[in-house]
């Protein structure tokens, strides 16, 4: 017997509490090349270039160094794999698909990222939705949550996915490539059913939250069809 599908109506607000606001301490304009240089008083860096190449898009970039290289070798799946599991848990009171639905007809996307050296997020946003994609940003950060089935769910597409990647040529020529030229070393290994079932969802979190505790020493980047004036205040709330 199958449930039918109910959609979930979600009237809760998307971020109950706001953050307290930074404030911008100091700022550089550097016309040559179209820059404004502001430094936040919690530490962040923000650089905003407004072009007008397309009128329907923004990007931001926060990034900031650590990211794999700060954890043991033993960790290492879980590191690699945090992002995932955030992306299929969603943040503060919603889970994925209720994210997905509270920005329905919005253009924002929001996608975090860990790199061997370094950790942070890219959004993107049409300009009228860059205060929801700022806000989405914000709550994946710093109020990420584990959905254990749809982890689990996760799990085992990655699991059939990479079970037979061992018969695929260009799989095994990559992956040869690739621990030859990591001598072999752990962060070299591919990824294995072996490995995907042992990683631990709870602890890829908890790496995550390490990760992302403050942005201070962050660097942001805001490229796109923006107002330097009216983006400060967004800025300042929710960078």
């Amino acid at each position: 017997t199958l449930t039918p599908w109910t959609e979930t109506n979600v009237t809760a607000a998307l971020i109950p509490q706001p953050p307290t606001p930074a404030r911008v301490v100091a700022e550089t304009t550097y016309a040559d090349v179209g820059i404004t240089d502001w430094h936040l008083s919690n530490g962040i860096r923000v650089l905003v270039k407004p072009t007008t190449y397309k009128a329907d898009q923004v990007f931001v970039v926060g990034e900031a160094a650590g990211g794999l290289s700060l954890l043991s070798d033993d960790q290492l799946v879980d590191g690699a794999l945090a992002t995932s599991v955030v992306q299929q848990s969603g943040a503060g009171a919603f889970d994925a698909q209720s994210l997905r639905n509270k920005l329905a007809g919005k253009i924002a996307l929001v996608l975090p990222q860990i790199d061997e050296t370094s950790e942070g997020a890219l959004a993107f946003a049409a300009p009228k939705d860059l205060e929801s994609a700022l806000q989405v940003f914000w709550l994946t950060l710093t109020s990420p949550r584990l959905d254990t089935t749809a982890v689990a769910a996760f799990r085992n597409q990655v699991r059939t996915a990479i079970a037979n990647r061992g018969d695929t040529p260009d799989a095994v020529f990559g992956d040869t490539v690739r621990m030859t030229m990591g001598r072999y070393g752990p962060r070299s290994q591919p990824m294995t059913v072996a490995r995907i079932d042992h990683f631990d969802p709870a602890h890829s979190l908890s790496l995550f939250k390490d990760w992302f505790r403050d942005f201070n020493g962050f660097t942001f980047v805001i490229v796109g069809n923006v107002n330097v004036d009216s983006l400060r205040p967004l800025v300042e709330q929710w960078i």
